[in-house]
């Protein structure tokens, strides 16, 4: 049966690269398919890292944010959670100047992510909670206002990080005592050398 399965699997791969071949002739396009090493079917039940880790929705750090983790010896082997402002939402006075400025319910985003880490906890054994910040964040912009700096004011932007990141500090520590916490942010101009990349609280 399991042999059977496989076979179907890859049958259906062939022809997923058939399609693929199509499109590209009569359409131009070149269509790119990545061949990740440990991304089998080894690495998928295999032991992850585990990690919960809550990073911004802003594009702009994608990369970043990977080579961060990879340098912290997470490679794609971690729990992760999309937030706008990352750590914002957990500081008083942060929830309170984005709820104000946009009309959204922070108080939903702290559930969902009380949720989601409980859930890693349970399913992934995670102990580990990571947070990812990053200067020149819009959402923080929103909160904070002009307070917060312009773009490239990486010296008035990051208390206001500071702040956040240890009111979720104190936010995991009283739901989720038993995990380890890490706080960075990274700068998203910075793109070549990852100088400007900051653990501000450990």
């Amino acid at each position: 049966m399991a042999n059977d399965a496989l076979v179907a699997v890859g049958a259906s791969m062939a022809t997923i690269a058939a399609v693929m071949a199509i499109i590209a002739a009569s359409t131009g396009l070149v269509l790119v398919q990545r061949d990740y090493p440990d991304c089998g079917r080894e690495f998928c039940g295999g032991a992850a890292d585990k990690v919960f880790v809550l990073t911004c929705m802003d594009y702009r750090i994608s990369n970043q944010q990977l080579d961060v983790l990879t340098d912290l010896g997470f490679r794609r082997a971690y729990d992760h959670l999309v937030l706008a402002g990352s750590s914002l939402a957990f500081d008083p006075e942060g929830a309170a100047g984005i709820e104000a400025a946009t009309g959204v319910d922070t108080e939903a985003w702290r559930t969902t992510i009380y949720n989601h880490t409980s859930l890693a906890i349970i399913l992934h054994e995670v102990e580990h909670f990571v947070v990812i910040d990053h200067f020149d964040c819009g959402a923080f912009r929103a909160a904070f206002g002009d307070a917060y700096g312009e773009f490239g004011e990486l010296s008035k932007q990051k208390p206001y990080h500071t702040q956040t990141q240890e009111s979720l500090r104190a936010w995991v520590a009283t739901n989720f005592p038993q995990l380890q916490y890490t706080a960075i942010v990274i700068d998203p101009a910075d793109c070549l050398d990852h100088s400007n990349i900051y653990n501000l609280l450990d």
